[in-house]
């Protein structure tokens, strides 16, 4: 394993909800470093910042489906369209709509995680997100889990 923090770009409009993903990521043990945006337009133009000048892209993306000015659906066809192959892409939503898990899916999205309620789903997120930031931080794609 490498010694470089895994960078991560929190797309996530409500504060409780950011707040809370950064702690379970935090819980994983994995050095990251996090970018937290609280809307799509800000995700799509901080991306096209980075393409812009040539900078490091994120090395996880985790993105809410529901945002305000462009959804996570809409980000994530930006993503799409922009080839971030390296940059691994989950959806962390509130929304167990089989609909909007099929379209996260179709447009490159790499996991569909839903939003913890309780202890047990926070230490299943705690564990998934483990293994995505290990993956990242190895170098290699996230095994799916």
């Amino acid at each position: 394993m490498n010694n470089h923090p895994v960078s991560v770009l929190l797309v996530e409009d409500n504060p409780a909800d950011a707040l809370l993903a950064t702690e379970l990521l935090r819980e994983t043990g994995v050095p990251i470093n996090i970018t937290t945006v609280s809307d799509g337009q800000i995700a799509i133009s901080t991306l096209e910042k980075l393409i812009r000048y040539q900078m490091d892209f994120p090395d996880l993306i985790l993105l809410d489906i529901n945002l305000p000015k462009k959804n996570g659906h809409e980000v994530l066809e930006f993503i799409e369209r922009a080839h971030l192959a390296k940059t691994y892409v989950a959806i962390y939503t509130g929304s167990s709509s089989p609909e909007d898990e099929m379209n996260a899916k179709a447009h490159g999205a790499d996991d569909y995680i839903i939003k913890p309620i309780g202890s047990k789903e926070m230490e299943r997120t705690i564990v998934k997100f483990r293994s995505i930031l290990t993956a990242k931080a190895n170098g290699a794609q996230a095994a799916d889990q």
